[in-house]
């Protein structure tokens, strides 16, 4: 594994492009409507999808109310649930 803080960070994180969005409701055809709140949206986006918008992605493993990781229309995994917050981890010199 490589010295370097931020490729072991990277390591770590689902690669690109994910969405973080809030699940906001289970729907009948395995499926939830999830919200993307400002701030937790992350990755690439498809030009008409936008920070706020709502999407519908299969899988219903995420509970109402709580941050979904998503990624090629699938509901992969719980994330955190509160809101991101930028942390200094070092400086450029």
């Amino acid at each position: 594994m490589t010295a370097n803080l931020f490729r072991r960070l990277q390591a770590l994180l689902p690669p690109p492009p994910v969405l973080v969005g809030r699940v906001v409701a289970h729907n009948s055809d395995d499926t939830s409507t999830i919200e993307l709140p400002g701030g937790l949206a992350t990755g690439a986006f498809d030009g008409l999808l936008q920070t706020g918008g709502i999407i519908v992605a299969r899988g219903r493993g995420v509970p109402v109310g709580q941050n979904a990781f998503v990624r090629d229309g699938l509901v992969e995994s719980q994330a955190p649930d509160a809101e991101p917050v930028d942390i200094p981890i070092g400086r450029v010199v």
